[in-house]
């Protein structure tokens, strides 16, 4: 898709166009330049990676990226609750 196409160039010029990046290594990519997407458009701009042979085909899913969130019960809760009253 030519509307990202001036970005997927930056992202090969960046590493050359023999390099296959990572999904991590596109988000660093775009955290350094300030760029954010919104999910329908990381879903096009990824898919158009693909298409592009930009991504590393065993690595290239970014939905699998674990983002380590920690889980909390009702008794986690009450305890941050009854901290921030103090």
């Amino acid at each position: 898709m030519e509307k990202y196409q001036t970005l997927i160039n930056a992202i090969e010029n960046a590493k050359g166009k023999d390099h296959k990046w990572t999904s991590p290594e596109i988000f660093e990519f775009l955290d350094k330049k300030d760029l954010a997407l919104d999910d329908d458009d990381i879903d096009e701009f990824f898919s158009e990676l693909r298409s592009q042979g930009v991504l590393d085909s065993n690595y290239d899913d970014y939905s699998e990226i674990d983002l380590e969130v920690p889980a909390f019960d009702e008794d986690d809760l009450q305890e941050i609750m009854s901290k921030s009253k103090r």
